[in-house]
């Protein structure tokens, strides 16, 4: 996992957290925030190409935690870092993020959000990417943007419905398969369940038959879905897992 951004001065210059330590970082921790490493410092922009009076955000009563952040409408609230938001009444936390709509909310990272809602915090539609590769036929998780998981927010009571594709390619054999799912699953008096799953549309190079997808509710803290694939021995397979959310929960 890459360290944490603790704070960005005036300048641009990135602290990190590293073991509980403040850290100036590496080239790999910096460019993976896609920022600069200069002269043994990151940069999230460079002062003498930044106006700290030149707005953030565009329109009116935004409340923007900081400059990566790109806003566009009014309304929102967005803290974390690289978030790009357009609408109003956002709330939006983590990190890149894209949100387009009215009255959405995210604490994930790497979501792509979108809807135009009457009510704030109550309902919101996304999508997850994943990708990973295998070389064996372990059970490996996938992993979202920043090395994070599909958390769900255990202040509300929510249910969502999840179509599910992953797509796999032999990187030797040129073999592919696609498997995907439909599902429902809800958070209710304290515990995270599958309440439905249609099961998996398996279509592809039968080299690849015995590939297994697999998408399942975890009690942690907090609980989340755990996205994981097993692979074939001895050869190397990559995938690419879109999940499409549509959430409701009690606000």
């Amino acid at each position: 996992m890459i360290d944490k951004v603790k704070s960005i001065d005036e300048d641009g210059v990135v602290t990190f957290t590293k073991n509980g330590k403040d850290s100036a970082g590496d080239l790999a921790t910096c460019s993976a925030y896609g920022y600069h490493f200069i002269n043994g410092k990151c940069h999230a922009y460079r002062r003498e190409t930044y106006n700290k009076n030149t707005a953030r955000s565009y329109s009116a009563n935004n409340t923007v935690s900081n400059i990566t952040n790109k806003v566009y409408g009014a309304n929102n609230k967005v803290g974390g870092y690289n978030n790009c938001v357009k609408g109003y009444h956002n709330t939006v936390d983590g990190m890149y993020n894209n949100v387009l709509g009215n009255n959405l909310y995210t604490k994930l990272d790497g979501s792509l959000l979108f809807g135009v809602y009457n009510e704030s915090n109550t309902a919101r539609n996304f999508i997850l990417t994943y990708t990973g590769t295998t070389t064996d036929d372990r059970a490996t998780e996938l992993k979202l943007v920043n090395d994070n998981r599909f958390f769900i927010d255990e202040s509300y009571e929510s249910a969502y419905y999840i179509e599910s594709k992953c797509v796999v390619l032999d990187s030797a054999n040129n073999e592919a398969v696609l498997r995907t799912s439909l599902g429902l699953y809800k958070y209710v008096n304290n515990t995270l369940t599958e309440v439905l799953d249609s099961g998996f549309v398996n279509s592809g190079d039968s080299g690849l038959s015995a590939v297994v997808y697999s998408i399942a509710p975890v009690a942690s803290t907090p609980d989340y879905i755990e996205i994981s694939v097993t692979g074939i021995a001895g050869r190397t397979l990559n995938y690419n897992v879109v999940l499409t959310v549509t959430e409701i929960r009690n606000g």
